[in-house]
Protein backbone atom coordinates (compact mmCIF):
# COMPACT_ATOMS: atom_id res chain seq x y z
CA UNK A 1 0.00 0.00 0.00
CA UNK A 2 1.41 3.15 -1.01
CA UNK A 3 1.13 6.52 1.29
CA UNK A 4 1.35 9.68 -0.05
CA UNK A 5 2.89 12.85 2.12
CA UNK A 6 3.97 15.95 2.38
CA UNK A 7 7.14 17.84 3.87
CA UNK A 8 7.11 21.36 5.06
CA UNK A 9 10.18 23.40 5.46
CA UNK A 10 11.01 27.05 6.37
CA UNK A 11 13.40 29.53 6.65
CA UNK A 12 14.03 32.21 8.64
CA UNK A 13 15.21 35.43 7.14
CA UNK A 14 16.22 38.85 9.27
CA UNK A 15 14.39 41.02 6.49
CA UNK A 16 12.12 39.17 5.19
CA UNK A 17 9.20 37.35 6.14
CA UNK A 18 8.60 33.70 6.51
CA UNK A 19 7.98 31.71 3.20
CA UNK A 20 7.15 28.53 2.72
CA UNK A 21 10.81 27.01 1.36
CA UNK A 22 9.91 23.54 -0.19
CA UNK A 23 7.28 21.56 -0.66
CA UNK A 24 7.19 17.62 -1.00
CA UNK A 25 5.41 14.63 -1.57
CA UNK A 26 6.69 11.33 -1.07
CA UNK A 27 5.51 7.99 -2.44
CA UNK A 28 6.23 5.51 0.20
CA UNK A 29 5.91 1.33 -0.28
CA UNK A 30 4.35 -0.49 2.85
CA UNK A 31 7.40 -0.44 4.75
CA UNK A 32 7.48 2.77 5.64
CA UNK A 33 10.39 5.44 5.81
CA UNK A 34 12.49 6.95 8.55
CA UNK A 35 13.62 10.00 7.37
CA UNK A 36 13.00 12.98 10.01
CA UNK A 37 10.16 14.89 9.63
CA UNK A 38 8.27 11.99 7.84
CA UNK A 39 5.17 10.16 8.76
CA UNK A 40 4.95 6.33 8.81
CA UNK A 41 1.84 3.90 7.57
CA UNK A 42 2.98 1.18 9.65
CA UNK A 43 -0.66 1.52 11.84
CA UNK A 44 -2.64 1.39 8.98
CA UNK A 45 -0.12 -2.05 7.86
CA UNK A 46 -0.04 -3.74 11.07
CA UNK A 47 -4.53 -2.89 10.85
CA UNK A 48 -4.49 -4.73 7.62
CA UNK A 49 -2.79 -7.71 8.80
CA UNK A 50 -4.67 -8.57 12.10
CA UNK A 51 -7.85 -7.98 10.38
CA UNK A 52 -6.26 -11.00 7.22
CA UNK A 53 -5.55 -13.22 10.60
CA UNK A 54 -8.90 -13.15 12.19
CA UNK A 55 -10.53 -13.69 8.99
CA UNK A 56 -8.08 -16.65 8.18
CA UNK A 57 -8.99 -18.16 11.54
CA UNK A 58 -12.36 -17.80 11.55
CA UNK A 59 -12.14 -19.08 7.59
CA UNK A 60 -10.36 -22.56 9.26
CA UNK A 61 -12.78 -22.74 12.29
CA UNK A 62 -15.60 -22.86 9.54
CA UNK A 63 -13.67 -24.99 7.52
CA UNK A 64 -13.22 -28.03 10.56
CA UNK A 65 -17.23 -27.41 11.60
CA UNK A 66 -18.08 -28.32 7.90
CA UNK A 67 -15.60 -31.27 8.14
CA UNK A 68 -17.65 -32.77 11.00
CA UNK A 69 -18.87 -36.71 10.92
CA UNK A 70 -22.45 -37.68 11.99
CA UNK A 71 -24.53 -40.75 12.59
CA UNK A 72 -27.86 -41.53 13.53
CA UNK A 73 -28.69 -44.45 15.53
CA UNK A 74 -32.48 -45.89 16.29
CA UNK A 75 -34.63 -46.10 19.47
CA UNK A 76 -36.65 -48.52 20.98
CA UNK A 77 -38.57 -50.11 23.68
CA UNK A 78 -40.25 -53.73 23.80
CA UNK A 79 -43.32 -53.94 26.22
CA UNK A 80 -44.34 -57.17 27.58
CA UNK A 81 -48.23 -57.90 29.21
CA UNK A 82 -48.23 -56.84 32.94
CA UNK A 83 -47.74 -60.02 35.37
CA UNK A 84 -51.36 -59.75 37.35
CA UNK A 85 -52.45 -62.23 39.87
CA UNK A 86 -55.65 -63.19 41.48
CA UNK A 87 -57.42 -65.01 44.23
CA UNK A 88 -59.48 -68.31 43.05
CA UNK A 89 -59.88 -69.95 46.85
CA UNK A 90 -58.86 -69.15 50.15
CA UNK A 91 -57.22 -71.09 52.70
CA UNK A 92 -59.70 -72.35 55.04
CA UNK A 93 -58.45 -75.16 58.45
CA UNK A 94 -62.68 -75.92 58.63
CA UNK A 95 -64.23 -76.71 61.99
CA UNK A 96 -62.13 -77.17 64.92
CA UNK A 97 -62.88 -77.90 68.53
CA UNK A 98 -59.88 -77.04 70.69
CA UNK A 99 -58.38 -79.09 73.95
CA UNK A 100 -59.29 -78.00 77.35
CA UNK A 101 -55.54 -78.89 78.54
CA UNK A 102 -53.02 -78.09 75.54
CA UNK A 103 -52.54 -75.92 72.38
CA UNK A 104 -52.28 -77.82 69.03
CA UNK A 105 -51.91 -76.85 65.20
CA UNK A 106 -53.69 -78.03 61.86
CA UNK A 107 -51.67 -77.83 58.70
CA UNK A 108 -53.16 -77.63 55.59
CA UNK A 109 -50.96 -78.35 52.86
CA UNK A 110 -50.67 -76.95 49.14
CA UNK A 111 -52.56 -79.53 48.12
CA UNK A 112 -55.47 -79.16 50.08
CA UNK A 113 -54.74 -82.33 52.75
CA UNK A 114 -55.05 -81.42 56.49
CA UNK A 115 -53.24 -82.66 59.26
CA UNK A 116 -55.20 -82.27 62.72
CA UNK A 117 -53.32 -82.33 66.07
CA UNK A 118 -54.22 -85.10 68.17
CA UNK A 119 -54.93 -82.54 71.28
CA UNK A 120 -57.53 -81.39 68.05
CA UNK A 121 -61.08 -82.54 66.81
CA UNK A 122 -61.13 -81.07 63.08
CA UNK A 123 -65.11 -81.83 62.78
CA UNK A 124 -65.41 -80.99 58.92
CA UNK A 125 -63.55 -81.68 55.81
CA UNK A 126 -64.33 -78.83 54.21
CA UNK A 127 -60.81 -77.12 54.37
CA UNK A 128 -58.94 -76.03 51.44
CA UNK A 129 -55.82 -74.28 50.51
CA UNK A 130 -55.46 -70.88 48.80
CA UNK A 131 -55.36 -70.99 44.59
CA UNK A 132 -53.86 -68.35 42.83
CA UNK A 133 -54.11 -67.75 39.12
CA UNK A 134 -51.72 -65.42 37.26
CA UNK A 135 -51.32 -63.95 34.21
CA UNK A 136 -48.95 -61.67 31.86
CA UNK A 137 -46.39 -62.47 28.90
CA UNK A 138 -46.30 -65.66 27.29
CA UNK A 139 -43.84 -68.21 28.35
CA UNK A 140 -42.29 -65.76 30.78
CA UNK A 141 -41.37 -66.72 34.10
CA UNK A 142 -41.93 -65.60 37.28
CA UNK A 143 -41.08 -65.70 41.34
CA UNK A 144 -43.50 -66.16 44.44
CA UNK A 145 -43.32 -64.39 47.26
CA UNK A 146 -45.22 -65.70 50.64
CA UNK A 147 -45.71 -63.92 54.00
CA UNK A 148 -44.25 -64.88 57.48
CA UNK A 149 -46.39 -65.38 59.57
CA UNK A 150 -50.48 -63.24 59.60
CA UNK A 151 -52.93 -63.26 62.30
CA UNK A 152 -56.85 -63.95 62.49
CA UNK A 153 -59.76 -63.09 64.63
CA UNK A 154 -62.63 -63.44 66.10
CA UNK A 155 -65.64 -60.70 66.38
CA UNK A 156 -64.97 -60.23 70.33
CA UNK A 157 -60.71 -59.53 68.74
CA UNK A 158 -59.47 -63.04 70.10
CA UNK A 159 -56.55 -64.36 67.49
CA UNK A 160 -54.82 -67.21 66.11
CA UNK A 161 -51.79 -67.26 64.65
CA UNK A 162 -51.19 -68.39 60.87
CA UNK A 163 -47.62 -69.39 59.85
CA UNK A 164 -45.17 -71.92 57.86
CA UNK A 165 -46.83 -70.93 54.38
CA UNK A 166 -45.83 -73.36 51.57
CA UNK A 167 -46.69 -72.96 48.01
CA UNK A 168 -47.12 -75.64 45.66
CA UNK A 169 -44.16 -73.89 43.74
CA UNK A 170 -41.78 -71.14 44.51
CA UNK A 171 -41.46 -69.85 40.67
CA UNK A 172 -43.61 -70.71 37.75
CA UNK A 173 -44.00 -70.50 33.73
CA UNK A 174 -46.59 -68.71 32.08
CA UNK A 175 -47.78 -71.12 29.20
CA UNK A 176 -49.77 -69.73 26.99
CA UNK A 177 -49.59 -66.72 29.25
CA UNK A 178 -51.68 -68.32 32.43
CA UNK A 179 -50.38 -70.02 35.40
CA UNK A 180 -51.71 -70.79 38.71
CA UNK A 181 -50.54 -72.31 42.10
CA UNK A 182 -51.89 -73.53 45.83
CA UNK A 183 -50.69 -71.77 49.06
CA UNK A 184 -51.00 -73.51 52.87
CA UNK A 185 -50.67 -72.77 56.06
CA UNK A 186 -49.99 -74.14 59.88
CA UNK A 187 -52.98 -72.72 62.73
CA UNK A 188 -51.79 -72.31 65.84
CA UNK A 189 -54.97 -73.26 68.18
CA UNK A 190 -54.83 -72.17 72.04
CA UNK A 191 -55.96 -73.58 75.00
CA UNK A 192 -60.00 -73.19 75.55
CA UNK A 193 -59.49 -70.98 72.34
CA UNK A 194 -62.71 -68.76 72.32
CA UNK A 195 -65.11 -69.80 70.25
CA UNK A 196 -66.48 -67.67 66.76
CA UNK A 197 -65.69 -67.42 63.48
CA UNK A 198 -62.08 -66.20 62.61
CA UNK A 199 -61.18 -64.19 59.37
CA UNK A 200 -58.16 -62.71 58.35
CA UNK A 201 -56.30 -62.16 54.74
CA UNK A 202 -52.32 -62.32 53.49
CA UNK A 203 -50.89 -61.52 50.85
CA UNK A 204 -48.65 -63.37 48.29
CA UNK A 205 -46.75 -61.19 45.27
CA UNK A 206 -45.31 -62.52 41.78
CA UNK A 207 -42.70 -60.98 39.81
CA UNK A 208 -40.98 -61.37 36.93
CA UNK A 209 -37.84 -63.60 36.63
Amino acid sequence: MACIRAAFGTKTHPDAQQTPRSLSFINQNSHGITAAGHIHCHKEHDMKTITASVLALAALLSAGAAAAATADAGAGAKIIAPLEISRTADLYFGTIAPSTTVGDKVIVAADGSRQCGPALTCLTTDQTAAAFAVTGEEDAFYTISLPSEIKIVNHKGTSMRVSDFSGSKTRGQLLKGADSFTVGGTLDVGVRQEAGRYRGSFTVAVEYQ
